[in-house]
């Protein structure tokens, strides 16, 4: 089911009875991390509810404000240099592998960390490319069938 409520308020209150309702196996919502509508007394009733239900949430908050929010972990995700094509010629600076920044920066009980995430197309999965002591320069001549790329099945 997909709902566009009118305002941050409505989804937040939209996503709150999407939990409660059981009636769905995960609940996504996408707010304005400035809003007003963005509390953390709202944010306890949505993990209360989720917690509730046994319902994962997620909830995305571009520009939220830092303690914003009482989640149970907090993530950063941005956009990172993408792989290198081995199969063509250098100066064709052709594109890789979509790749982002993850990174960990709240985990109640948890160890707070970041990753470089690539987009696997051929196993239609993501995969983590391991940070190494290496520099990053060398980090980009990883092939897919290095054992430094790792599928999230098997690393999280």
């Amino acid at each position: 089911m997909f709902a566009m409520p009118p305002s941050d308020a409505d989804c937040l209150w939209t996503m709150e009875e999407a939990l409660r309702s059981q009636a769905f196996a995960a609940v996504i919502g996408e707010i304005d991390g400035r809003s007003s509508a963005l509390s953390l007394a709202v944010t306890r009733r949505l993990q209360l509810a989720a917690e509730e239900s046994a319902t994962p949430v997620l909830l995305f908050t571009g520009h939220a404000k830092e303690g914003a929010s009482v989640a149970v972990t907090r993530w950063r995700i941005a956009s990172a240099r993408s792989g290198t094509v081995f199969y063509v010629d250098e100066k064709e600076m052709l594109p890789g592998a979509p790749r982002w920044e993850v990174a960990l920066t709240r985990s109640r009980g948890g160890k707070p960390g970041s990753w470089i995430v690539e987009w696997d197309k051929a196993m239609c999965a993501f995969g983590v490319v391991l940070r190494s002591k290496n520099s990053l320069a060398e980090q980009e001549h990883v092939t897919e069938h290095s054992p430094s790329i790792m599928p999230f099945r098997q690393t999280i």
